[in-house]
């Protein structure tokens, strides 16, 4: 898909039609390149400006070297050159947000996934990246995937109506005007099996639970609704009620069946 040799056929999506694609390649033969030299895999990397597909896995001491040193700009001006790129995946032990911002800029980019052992917030300029249709990402440290729903959300994610996949959806504080809302998730009408929500806290009234739209989002299969009581206090009713709305909304109008409520 990322290739561009997938063609669209009437009532299937992309998705399927390369899934069938897939297990008939993955039968027949499986690919692996490894350059282990640093210098090396940047020439390679920079070089290659039509590549659409880049799987970039490597230890720990590989990335923290080339964090301290001169490299991690080569780096970046190397990734940044692959315009044409589809497909992005990561394995990343260190802080990536620098490298996010990089990733902005690549257009074409439907699929990211990244796995690191810290992250704090997504980019601000993720809006940007309006062709993106997989954004899946993992905190992954000791052997364990954390929880990801202190990951600050960027404003503006809601541009990106063509999301199939997203691993989670978090809700920003009240007092952030920079930060992710729920009425983000109007037109992310492409999502698709289970969606977690976190920061459920932060909704304000049902008014502005009722701006997400939950009964458009018609291929979701699973909806978790996560909030944090001890942080609820007076607002309590309040959130019982955007509670008992969403579950509603999702169980009669949409056949979504909510998970939980935390």
């Amino acid at each position: 898909m990322a290739q561009g040799y997938i063609e669209s056929k009437a009532n299937m999506e992309l998705e399927v039609i390369a899934e069938e694609y897939f297990e008939k390649l993955a039968i027949a033969h499986h690919l692996h390149l490894k350059i282990s030299k640093e210098m090396q895999c940047l020439e390679s990397i920079y070089c290659a400006k039509n590549l659409r597909t880049l799987f970039l896995l490597s230890c720990d001491w590989y990335y923290r070297h080339m964090l301290l040193s001169n490299s991690f700009h080569h780096f970046k001006y190397a990734v940044e050159n692959l315009i044409h790129l589809r497909c992005l995946h990561m394995l990343w032990r260190v802080q990536i947000e620098e490298l996010l911002e990089t990733f902005c800029n690549l257009y074409n980019l439907q699929t990211l996934i990244f796995e690191c052992s810290y992250i704090s917030k997504l980019s601000q300029g993720m809006s940007k990246q309006i062709n993106l249709r997989h954004l899946i990402f993992h905190k992954y440290d000791d052997n364990h995937y954390d929880d990801l729903g202190e990951v600050v959300f960027p404003k503006g994610i809601g541009k990106l109506i063509g999301l199939r996949t997203l691993s989670v959806f978090n809700i920003s504080d009240k007092d952030d005007r920079e930060g992710c809302k729920l009425g983000e998730l109007k037109n992310l009408n492409q999502l698709r099996g289970t969606f977690t929500i976190n920061g459920m806290r932060n909704v304000a009234n049902v008014n502005e639970a009722q701006n997400a739209q939950l009964k458009d989002k018609i291929n979701l299969r699973g909806l978790v609704l996560s909030y944090e009581t001890a942080d609820v206090g007076d607002n309590e009713v309040g959130i019982s009620e955007m509670e008992k709305f969403l579950k509603e909304k999702s169980r009669m109008e949409n056949d979504v069946k909510v998970l939980n409520a935390l």
